[in-house]
């Protein structure tokens, strides 16, 4: 590759860094003007906007670093804290010192420098990153599990219904009430089971 063909990359490194700091900067300006201001929530959309744009383009220059962690930012911020909570400041203070840390791997990319200035600091944000997503991802398989209880409750109940229905309570007859019981025995040990892990599911959200 020619010295010209190397020069032109630096040029549109130097604007991709140029333009994605500002981006930064503006999002970082937006979230520190709202953090004590906004009764509707801290709006984090800026800066989901910005890190996808970085994430998007990072691969081009083969900053593969830059790329993860624009990646987890945007992505731990696709469900916003509700307004008002104590999550809703812990997530603001963790995503400005996420903006900071992305800034400083730009501009260290930028001008010739490694991506990551102290691999530790950098690990240890993407794991405190990483943990909203990990949260989602078992809220969602709860969720799943929860929906599939809901339909073995509404089942199991319409199985005893009809088995109820079927076999009139009112019977005065001993052996029919008794035939009654242990058909539906099965059926209730199975239910109270179903609503016991539903119960259970529902705690761990």
């Amino acid at each position: 590759m020619s010295e010209n063909a190397y020069a032109v990359d630096a040029e549109i490194l130097s604007e991709f860094v140029h333009e994605s700091v500002e981006k930064l900067e503006h999002a970082e300006g937006v979230l520190c003007q709202e953090r004590n201001a906004s009764s509707e929530g801290i709006p984090f959309a800026e800066v989901v906007m910005a890190a996808q744009n970085i994430k998007g383009n990072a691969a081009f220059f083969n900053l593969m670093k830059v790329q993860r962690f624009a990646r987890f930012l945007a992505e731990s911020l696709q469900t916003p804290p509700l307004p008002g909570t104590p999550e809703e400041g812990e997530v603001c203070t963790r995503t400005l010192r996420a903006i900071k840390m992305l800034r400083e791997m730009l501009h260290s990319a930028g001008t010739g420098g490694p991506e990551v200035l102290s691999e530790e600091a950098y690990q240890e944000l993407l794991s405190e990153l990483s943990g909203p997503l990990a949260a989602g991802r078992d809220a969602r398989r709860l969720w799943a599990l929860i929906e599939e209880e809901v339909g073995k409750v509404s089942e199991g109940s319409s199985r005893l219904k009809r088995l109820l229905t079927e076999r009139s309570p009112a019977c005065s007859d001993e052996s029919i009430r008794r035939s009654t019981k242990l058909a539906a025995s099965p059926e209730m040990h199975a239910l109270v089971e179903t609503v016991a892990r539903l119960a259970r599911y529902f705690g761990q959200l």
